[in-house]
């Protein structure tokens, strides 16, 4: 018992593959309590946030194990297989089960056997403990991955997923952004959705939006810090644009010509409606630009 809790690890696997020693490094009992303790402190180790391997501990588990059922055979059939053959195979299977590898796993276990006759019972053990660990859950590793909730994309796609399409696993209704948009409706989206990314869309004639592109979530936020947009005010019903000021283009002056803020709204050079149609709104630029020169 000692000898299986107190040295390394490599050295109790080393002697748990050991042959011709039926009833004489271990007893079952101490196997069985050995297994119960080396499973509770891998499984504590692993949980907690230490560094630590999973290898090893998983080989000297499955070479218990392997070890405890060798012995228990041998005591009902001396003409059995050695009982280290059993913790050999019993270790392949445990690393299988775990790691979900099949044949480096095995190359690897013939390599520390150094039994090349062993290689077809360890391919039968490995892909028989990989295919009934498919049937329950993913590898252990995979599962540390989901519990960490770690961006992580599966080599394949889910069972459910191999006939579905991309409207069965997309939102009812999308946020959408367009081309043109106002900044606060910018900023309540920020406020009220988490995505990284909108799609921008165009709205046709038919009513219907197409996909122009998307805006990453960052970007936006960097846009509204910096103020980069353009202030418009919307005119009186009747109302002409009004002229541009010969002084706006020369004059520096901050005197504000709106109440919206301390920085001065000027008046910019570029009608929307010379290329746009009919004049629907004012452009007005904000953070104290002067408008381009020229008339």
């Amino acid at each position: 018992m000692a000898s299986l809790t107190l040295s390394s690890q490599h050295h109790v696997v080393r002697a748990l593959f050991a042959k011709g020693a039926h009833g004489v490094l271990f007893t079952p009992a101490a196997l069985f309590v050995s297994l119960l303790l080396a499973f509770a402190l891998a499984v504590v180790t692993y949980g907690a946030a230490i560094p630590s391997g999973l290898f090893v501990p998983c080989m000297t588990i499955g070479a218990l194990g392997g070890r405890l059922l060798g012995e228990l055979v041998n005591e009902a059939d001396p003409s059995a297989a050695d009982a280290g053959f059993y913790a050999l195979v019993g270790a392949a299977a445990m690393l299988a089960g775990v790691t979900r590898m099949t044949i480096s796993l095995t190359v690897i276990v013939c390599e520390v056997s150094n039994d090349a006759a062993s290689l077809l019972p360890l391919t039968a053990a490995i892909l028989a403990a990989k295919l009934t660990a498919d049937l329950f859950n993913d590898s252990l590793y995979d599962a540390a991955i989901d519990l960490a909730r770690w961006p992580y994309l599966p080599p394949k796609p889910p069972r459910g997923a191999l006939c579905a399409c991309a409207e069965d696993v997309m939102a009812p209704e999308p946020v959408c952004l367009s081309e043109v948009e106002h900044a606060g409706a910018i900023s309540r989206v920020l406020r009220t959705t988490k995505h990284s990314a909108y799609a921008v869309v165009t709205h046709g004639g038919n009513g219907r939006r197409y996909l122009s592109g998307c805006v990453l979530r960052y970007q936006l936020e960097a846009l509204l810090a910096r103020r980069a947009f353009v202030l418009r005010r919307n005119p009186s019903p009747g109302s002409k644009p009004p002229p541009p000021s010969a002084s706006a283009a020369t004059s520096r002056s901050s005197s504000p010509v709106s109440s919206r803020g301390p920085r001065s709204i000027r008046y910019a050079q570029e009608h929307p409606w010379s290329t746009r149609g009919a004049p629907e709104e004012h452009p007005w630029t904000a953070g104290g630009a002067d408008p381009p020169p020229g008339g």
